[in-house]
């Protein structure tokens, strides 16, 4: 009897355990960030992208402004980083962060992502 007790009290444990650092990880996962200076009309994000979908999803920015984005990527195989539109494409490596500066001067949506396929937006307004 004290035996079961005992093992469905370490039962117990491990599962609470577990879920909170499950939901701890996915909080961590989830963050972003995202800086925006009016004054000197620059957008600077920080961008992950995994081998099916990218973080943030859409990125906004003003027409004209200067965007600097911090492009760390995740994945199974070397990869590359598009902006439709703009003529941009930057090699990924698994693990690496790159960085990459343009001008935000077409307005509209272009789509984002590995060259494979679009994994988000750039929403320039």
């Amino acid at each position: 009897m004290k035996l079961t007790k005992l093992i469905i009290g370490i039962i117990c444990i491990i599962t609470l355990f577990l879920f909170s650092y499950l939901g701890t990880a996915h909080t961590a996962d989830t963050t972003q960030s995202h800086t925006e200076s009016l004054e000197n009309n620059q957008a600077v994000y920080n961008i992950r992208i995994f081998d099916s979908f990218i973080d943030p999803g859409t990125i906004n920015v003003k027409k004209s402004s200067s965007v600097e984005l911090f492009i760390t990527y995740s994945g199974s195989e070397t990869n590359r980083f598009i902006i439709e539109g703009y003529d941009i494409e930057e090699r990924l490596f698994d693990g690496k962060t790159i960085s990459l500066r343009f001008k935000a001067d077409k307005e509209g949506s272009f789509e984002i992502g590995s060259f494979k396929r679009p994994l988000g937006m750039l929403v320039v307004g």
